[in-house]
This record gives C-alpha cells, structure tokens and sequence, in this order.
C-alpha cells in the first residue's frame, strides 16, 4: 500500500517527515511540551513514532527477510554478537528510513524534540536473535564524549504474548544505560518506539542477551548523535 501524504499546504520537508513519523510528533504544541521534558529528564521515549501503516509495512519486510543469508554477524564476541545487513534490495523501506535518519530533516526533527543541535550521526540496522547481545567497553570511543542516543526498536511480531502485551525483563534483549556500577536507565523493547537518551561522559551502555524465551528477535535502529 502506498502512503498517503498530509496535504499540499505543507512544506516539503514538513511532507517528506510526515510520510513516516506521526502526525502527533510533528505537532508544534506537542513538540514544545515533548522539549521541555526532556530538557529536565535527558530522556525520552516516543511510542508510536512512526505511522502505524509505515510501521506494518516494516514489520512485514523484517519478517520476510529474517532467515535470508543477507544478514552479516558482527563481532568481535568478547565486545558484541548481533547481525546487521545493508542490503537495500531486501530491506529498501528499513533502508530508506536509515538514510531519513542521518539527513538534516531529520536533525531538525530531533532540536525541536530535545533543543539539542545535531551535526552529525552514525548508527547502524541491528538484529538481536537468541544468544545476541552487548557488552561494555572500556575501548569504546563513545565513552567518553557527550552523545544523544537515538534508538527506534521495531519487533517483526505484532503482539507480544504476555497480560500486558510488554516485553518480558527475563527475555533479555533490552538496553542498559550505566554511570559506574549504578543502573541509570533500562529499556525494554518496544515496537515502534524512539528510545532518546543524552548519555553523559562516562556512561557506558549495552544490551543483555536475548534469551530462546523471546517470542521474537530485537530488531533496531540505533544512532549516536553528536552536536
């Protein structure tokens, strides 16, 4: 199915957003309200981010492609075990929304999320199947600078099999942020959810192994910001 656009009074940009994210986050009101609070918290999480009929149609091409051999492990095992792929044939709707994330447009989306003026960003397609998972590194490069996290999960299932329909902690799969050995944030997968977290000198990050108990892989698209 195609995607509608939101109508011609728009601007360009303004219509080339809302082919993919909610008309609620490009809401000059909700935006301002969506500003201030992170402002005080340094985090954020936006349910819903993308349109719900762009966020089945990424649910069907992760699907379709799961158990393809397009997918490459990325290692080494002492620091990180997950897939990624950057196959556009397979993945053009992941890939397209990949590239959308690196451009200005999107840069601008995220200063009047957050007032926060983005230069540049680097992030990567993750699939985190049985067994995959993170660690942290005292070598990473990240560490030691301040960065804005920019993480959208999208899970291939449509619902998940628990009372609440909410991730399970005991599956693993989630992100962990960490100052020390103190746990400053945990957060669990959720479909079609934009993780925003300003991770400060010295906060280190990983996601815990996902165990078989998983009705589904993780899959994300995770971003380092800088200003």
């Amino acid at each position: 199915p195609t995607i509608p656009l939101l109508p011609a009074s728009f601007s360009p940009e303004r219509q080339e957003l809302a082919k993919w994210v909610d008309k609620k986050y490009l809401n000059k009101k909700m935006l301002t309200r969506m500003k201030r609070s992170f402002v005080d918290a340094s985090y954020a999480l936006l349910d819903g981010f993308l349109k719900e009929e762009v966020h089945e149609m990424l649910q069907k091409e992760i699907k379709d492609n799961l158990d393809k051999t397009l997918w490459d492990r990325q290692g080494p095992p002492n620091k990180q075990h997950f897939l990624t792929t950057q196959d556009k044939d397979h993945m053009p709707k992941m890939t397209a929304l990949k590239d959308l994330m690196q451009t200005d447009l999107f840069f601008e989306l995220i200063k009047s999320l957050t007032n926060l003026e983005i230069s540049k960003g680097s992030g990567a397609l993750r699939c985190f199947k049985n067994g995959h998972y993170t660690m942290m590194n005292d070598e990473d490069q990240d560490v030691d600078k301040d960065s804005l996290d920019c993480t959208l999960c999208i899970l291939p299932e449509p619902e998940i099999p628990t009372e609440d329909g909410l991730w399970d902690e005991d599956w693993g799969g989630f992100v962990c942020y960490c100052d020390s050995d103190q746990v400053i944030e945990q957060v669990l997968p959720s479909s079609n959810t934009l993780c925003l977290l300003y991770r400060l000198d010295g906060v280190r990050s990983f996601v815990k192994m996902i165990t078989h108990h998983a009705p589904c892989p993780r899959l994300d698209l995770s971003f380092v910001y800088r200003e």
